[in-house]
């Protein structure tokens, strides 16, 4: 991450950078004071700045928590920038190797929410097909990539339940 030195002047942008930069790398939404504290910049700059990323679509504000996560343009961004870069070639390649093997379209997906996010996709050559771009997001119970993300949290989900109703048990 960059850290900002007050000491030195730096573009409103490199400020503006590491402010989104922390919010993406953050774990969990953040307050104005996470990220104030965490860029070491005054409140009023930080206020401005993460106001400015709202307007454009780049950071998220939780409407009650007054929190803030990153933003469609943001993970628009980075999909994007994952789409183009050179590390991409790698999972693409394994991929196009699994549809070689198979005879079937393969995908490589993410949990995004409650959609499933197609980072890349590998079509098999048969006439009938589905086409999805990558970048595509479908909701998790349409697709197969969907369903075998779901099949997999189901025991996390049961698991869950199964604390909370034990929480819930002996709190009462």
């Amino acid at each position: 991450m960059l850290n900002v030195d007050p000491q030195k002047p730096e573009s409103t942008a490199l400020r503006a950078f590491a402010v989104l930069e922390y919010v993406a790398h953050a774990n969990k939404p953040v307050s104005l004071d996470d990220v104030t504290h965490a860029c070491k910049l005054p409140k009023p700059t930080v206020f401005r700045i993460l106001s400015m990323l709202f307007e454009a679509d780049l950071v998220y504000r939780e409407p009650l928590g007054k929190r803030y996560t990153v933003g469609a343009r943001s993970a628009a961004l980075a999909l994007d920038v994952l789409r183009h870069s050179t590390l991409r070639s790698q999972p693409h390649t394994v991929l196009q190797e699994l549809v070689d093997a198979v005879g079937e379209t393969c995908n490589l997906t993410i949990l995004d929410g409650n959609q499933v996010l197609y980072l890349d996709r590998v079509e098999t050559p048969m006439p009938l097909r589905l086409h999805l771009e990558p970048g595509t997001r479908v909701p998790l119970h349409l697709r197969g990539a969907a369903s075998a993300i779901a099949d997999a949290m189901a025991p996390l989900n049961k698991q869950a339940s199964h604390v909370t109703q034990s929480d819930s048990a002996e709190l009462l």
